[in-house]
């Protein structure tokens, strides 16, 4: 059962943000975030495994730029393929979709779809990913 404080948080409105039960839960997650930070030079299996322990959803091939932070990281859902520049922030939860890259100092405000770029702050699509934007490379083949 969710505590009074993490129920109007995740509402939206105005919430204590001294809360026993929110402090508990932020030092977890900058605990967590500092782990995967400290494993940059770590297999993906293991960065995305302490991935899936901060965020509601992960998907697979998730990378983040150093050094990731978040206060919660459970409102956030990521997709697959996705890749995150340095020092970005995402506020108020939401969802990076699948195939997706995300410009390094972007301040992510809302929902970012599926196979585009987006960057800046507030973070906004600028463009689709297409077909023409693959080249063929495969780093398993080098």
């Amino acid at each position: 059962m969710l505590g009074k404080q993490t129920h109007r948080m995740q509402c939206g409105m105005m919430y204590n943000d001294l809360d026993p039960e929110l402090m508990r839960a932020r030092q977890k997650t900058m605990a967590l975030t500092t782990a995967y930070a400290q494993s940059y030079s770590q297999s993906p299996a293991k960065r995305e495994a302490l991935l899936a322990k901060i965020l509601g959803k992960i998907g697979k091939n998730v990378h983040f730029e150093p050094t990731f932070r978040c206060e919660f990281g459970k409102n956030i859902s990521i997709g697959d393929n996705v890749w995150i520049g340095a020092a970005v922030h995402i506020n108020q939860g939401g969802t990076i979709g699948d195939n997706t890259v995300i410009g390094s100092g972007s301040v992510v405000t809302h929902d970012i779809s599926s196979n585009v770029v987006a960057y800046g702050d507030p973070c906004r699509v600028v463009r689709k990913i297409t077909a023409a934007d693959k080249t063929g490379y495969d780093p398993t083949k080098i």
